[in-house]
């Protein structure tokens, strides 16, 4: 639909460029007419005089459709991001609608199996696209948002986080970045900030080490995922543990899903002793991720046709966001 959408105006402006010339020409047509004004009868030059009024309503259409055109290229020439920002649903309530059972807070990961959004495999009358079926709760948050070419984008967004987690200085500031974060948030929560870095460290090193990929690939098959950076953070991090849109995990013990479950539970909304501090540092965290994926998903189509152009514009996004959530976090 965008790329039609991208022809027709590519169409548009042909037809305005070819009807700005035979506007020229008439005009040149106009004036030879007047010159020889002279020699038409009178039915003739009564007829003649209405010609200015129609070259001059032809060659203002003429600037207004080319001005609307200059509108729309600029409209799609917007950087990633900008239309995320005029969105008016707040994050919160989308997130509430897309777990009706549990709304009571926003934060607490789910500590019953809840009413899944979408089955992670295709069912009979199911309109999901096939591309969706790994990450049903960000499939339907995007549909809440409106943001159109789901999985296209998804498909050049996980491009182009394979190609920012290639580059070593990258892996290590988005390492570090989380480490801190979470750290944080771990001794807000009263938990030994040591152990639970060692337990963050070993999550990473089991990430990043090729030759446990095949079994993390089987692992998340077996939840009905895919091994991607993308999926694992936003569909089953944000949008599944801490905003419980998804029903919770269950890991093989061992496995790197016992361990991210660990990192994740560190973090328990449903303790009896009140953390206020905890509570908001948690919900400013949730809520700057939830930013972030409307951010990346809802640029204009032609920003992701290049996943390498994409991964610079992606990664600018990243530094930012991890600044402003950073700035949020220490007015805590």
């Amino acid at each position: 639909d965008d790329l039609a959408a991208v022809q027709a105006g590519q169409n548009q402006a042909l037809l305005t460029g070819y009807t700005s010339l035979c506007f020229s020409s008439d005009v040149k047509k106009w004036d030879r007419d007047m010159r020889l004004f002279r020699d038409f009868s009178p039915a003739e030059a009564a007829g003649l005089q209405w010609r200015p009024l129609v070259y001059a309503a032809g060659a203002a259409a003429a600037v207004a459709g080319s001005l609307y055109l200059l509108h729309k290229y600029r409209e799609r020439r917007r950087p990633l991001g900008t239309a995320a920002r005029s969105t008016e649903e707040s994050a919160e309530t989308v997130l509430a609608a897309l777990d009706p059972v549990d709304t009571n807070s926003l934060c607490a990961p789910c500590d019953k199996d809840i009413i899944r959004l979408h089955s992670a495999a295709p069912e009979a009358g199911d309109a999901s696209p096939a591309e969706c079926y790994p990450v049903p709760a960000l499939y339907k948050y995007c549909t809440i948002k409106r943001i159109s070419s789901f999985p296209f984008k998804l498909m050049s967004l996980r491009q182009a986080f394979s190609i920012i987690l290639s580059n070593p200085q990258a892996r290590s500031t988005l390492t570090a970045a989380g480490r801190t974060v979470l750290g944080d948030l771990a001794s807000l929560y009263n938990r030994n900030l040591s152990a639970f870095q060692q337990m963050y460290d070993q999550l990473v090193a089991v990430s990043e080490n090729v030759a446990h990929h095949e079994a993390i690939s089987l692992e998340l098959a077996q939840i009905g995922m895919q091994f991607s950076f993308l999926d694992v953070l936003f569909e089953l991090v944000v949008l599944g543990v801490v905003g419980g849109a998804r029903a919770r995990v269950s890991p093989s013990p061992g496995g790197f899903l016992e361990l991210l479950m660990a990192v994740l539970y560190s973090f328990p909304a449903d303790s009896p002793v009140k953390r206020p501090k905890a509570e908001q540092y948690l919900l400013l965290l949730q809520n700057q991720m939830m930013l972030l994926i409307d951010e990346i998903f809802a640029g204009e189509v032609y920003l992701y046709l290049v996943p390498e152009t994409l991964a610079t514009a992606v990664w600018e996004c990243l530094q930012r966001h991890i600044q402003q959530l950073t700035v949020r976090l220490q007015a805590i």
